[in-house]
């Protein structure tokens, strides 16, 4: 493959266009091309390094740390791994709730070298977002020794240092918490939209983890290590099991975290062309965000406000249709979904149950109760093309303190995001 170019007005060649350099560079650090000059150039080398390992922190001192990639290479993404050690000094055990490891933490942000934010979200997003983009099973997951199969080799979950965490913690005991996320930076490996090439000195990427609060208090986003029985469980990693029990003597005594930092090193040159960054990819923004909304009322259409000038990959939602003791359903709470455009056409409009089964069909199982995604990578909804469009959902059941949590993965021009609204909140 080399860059090919368009006729000019007058017949001579014009040179390529800025996508077709983009293809040539990109397909040069994935697989490798053939240069201008008939040798072939790359593929890149793609490189794993830990840049952060052993950092032991305590939340109720550091609720948050910020790690600073190498500035070497063509970013792709990070690998972080957080052990928590908690103790349950409460005066009964303590269980997991059903995302448990997921709200490991409580805020995942990453800051680029032109200071946008391209990622801020807690950390059951990303692990949502890590499953549904895993080959169709969930993220970290492996697959257990059948008896009584064909199987003599021991396959099977045999490393205890993988996503783990106690089913329950007994009163006056110590339970260790493991969590593993990939942050990524662009699309995928191989498509390389987002890509940040940080082998600069004049400014750096920050990659800044917030921990979750102790039992009692939340941490940012409203992630505590461990709710109070009968109250919301769905952003904590533990829940109380006895009325009264005093959940604030549960606490993270011990935070671990490890971050590799994964990138594309080597990069391919040309003698015409130079390094062969692919400029489209490297302004483009890959963006994952979240926020929360309240004031729902039941059998009315309350809508999410998508931000303006993106490409929206993917939506995910949680509901949760009793603010204070919780309730996330299975469904039956909710008449319907829509995605509806400034003309008051609709993109899609399903029902809950039928969202679950197209998802269950894409990753091979359910989300936890109460959660939806929303699949739109092969047709992306363009929100300038749609002009203002928005995600409805229309409720079943609303009581007292009802809100909903969506998050979105999309693309943005680097350009466009100083005019962009931000994201909807209430």
């Amino acid at each position: 493959m080399s860059p090919s170019g368009t006729r000019g007005t007058a017949g001579a060649p014009a040179g390529p266009s800025p996508a077709q350099l983009n293809s040539f560079a990109r397909q040069a650090i994935v697989n490798g091309v053939v240069g201008t000059d008939g040798r072939r150039k790359g593929p890149a080398a793609k490189r794993t390094y830990q840049i952060s390992g052993g950092g032991n922190f305590v939340p109720a001192n550091t609720p948050q740390i910020t790690i600073t990639p190498q500035n070497v290479g063509l970013l792709i993404g990070f690998w972080l791994e957080v052990q928590i050690t908690v103790s349950n000094g409460s005066a009964s055990p303590i269980n997991l709730t059903d995302l448990g490891p997921a709200n490991a933490l409580a805020n995942i942000q990453l800051q680029d070298l032109q200071n946008n934010t391209r990622i801020q979200v807690p950390g059951w997003m990303i692990a949502m977002s890590n499953s549904v983009r895993n080959h169709g099973q969930p993220f970290g997951s492996a697959l257990l020794k059948m008896t009584g199969g064909d199987w003599p080799i021991n396959w099977g979950a045999n490393f205890a240092n993988q996503i783990s965490a106690p089913a329950a913690i007994p009163n006056g005991q110590i339970g260790t918490v493991t969590m593993w996320y990939f942050v990524p930076v662009c699309y995928s490996d191989e498509d390389l939209r987002g890509i940040i090439y940080i082998n600069v000195l004049n400014a750096t990427c920050q990659l800044i983890l917030g921990f979750a609060g102790n039992g009692g208090a939340v941490g940012q986003n409203g992630v505590t290590i461990c709710a109070a029985t009968g109250g919301d469980q769905t952003q904590a990693v533990y829940v109380g099991t006895a009325a009264g029990q005093n959940v604030a003597l549960v606490t993270q005594t011990n935070v671990l975290v490890n971050c590799f930092q994964v990138f594309y090193d080597s990069i391919p040159s040309d003698p015409k062309l130079g390094l062969l960054i692919p400029q489209i990819d490297a302004s483009t923004v890959y963006e994952i965000k979240q926020t929360t909304q309240s004031a729902i009322v039941a059998n009315q259409d309350f809508a999410y406000q998508y931000p303006n000038y993106r490409d929206i990959l993917a939506t995910y939602m949680i509901y949760v249709n009793t603010g204070a003791g919780g309730v996330r359903g299975n469904g039956s709470d909710l008449n319907y979904l829509e995605v509806l455009t400034a003309n008051f056409t609709a993109l899609w409009k399903v029902t809950a149950p039928l969202q679950a089964l197209i998802t269950r069909n894409l990753i091979g199982t359910d989300m936890p109760p109460g959660m939806y995604y929303f699949n739109s990578r092969r047709k992306p909804i363009n929100s300038t093309q749609y002009g203002n469009i928005q995600l409805i959902m229309n409720p079943a059941v609303a009581n007292a303190g009802a809100y909903q949590m969506v998050g979105i993965e999309d693309f943005a021009a680097q350009q466009q995001l100083s005019i962009a609204g931000s994201l909807a909140s209430s």
